[in-house]
């Protein structure tokens, strides 16, 4: 988990730093552009982005396609440590859920790759010129589905962490 979790703030700082020209110069960001959803606005947001912006975000998608092993690993595991605490104490449902987790951490992955492939597309088709097409429509439909993924794992394992901790330090009802 540690390995991945320095990965993942490795890759987070280089990606950032990849988008700066984009959102130095429009109020416009990565996650703007993976949730555009329709042609007309991913135009919007690469003519706002400029030529140093619109590399920028190609340089940070690309580095985003070692961050999505990167966060997967990490939210896997994560969720994986959740279930076996779940399960050393009983508690079933949360134990399963945790594991439903586990497996669907991959899953955001691969959307995210699927996701990353689309939005170099259209920003191929911009920088040539070409119309672009429905390469927006499913960059966002698979960004949706990853960031609910992503959110869903992550809360879940903050949630159930706190109560795994609060139950361990909880004091005993004096008689």
């Amino acid at each position: 988990m540690i390995v991945a979790g320095v990965i993942g703030l490795w890759l987070t700082l280089a990606m950032n730093q990849a988008m700066k020209p984009a959102v130095e110069n429009s109020a416009f960001g990565i996650v703007d552009f993976e949730l555009a959803g329709t042609p007309e606005q991913a135009v919007v947001i690469l003519d706002a982005w400029g030529t140093d912006g619109r590399e920028g975000a190609e340089q940070a998608i690309k580095l985003d396609y070692g961050y999505l092993v990167a966060y997967s690993v990490l939210l896997a595991l994560a969720c994986g440590t959740v279930a076996m605490g779940a399960a050393a104490r009983e508690w079933h449902r949360t134990e399963r859920a945790a594991w439903r987790l586990t497996a669907l951490s991959p899953v955001a992955g691969l959307l995210d790759a699927v996701e990353n492939t689309a939005l170099l597309s259209v920003l191929g088709q911009y920088d040539s010129g070409e119309a672009i097409g429905s390469a927006t429509v499913i960059a966002d439909a698979v960004a949706a589905l990853k960031f609910g993924i992503v959110v869903a794992a992550f809360v879940f394992v903050i949630v159930v962490m706190g109560a795994i901790v609060n139950t361990r330090f909880r004091r005993p009802k004096q008689a």
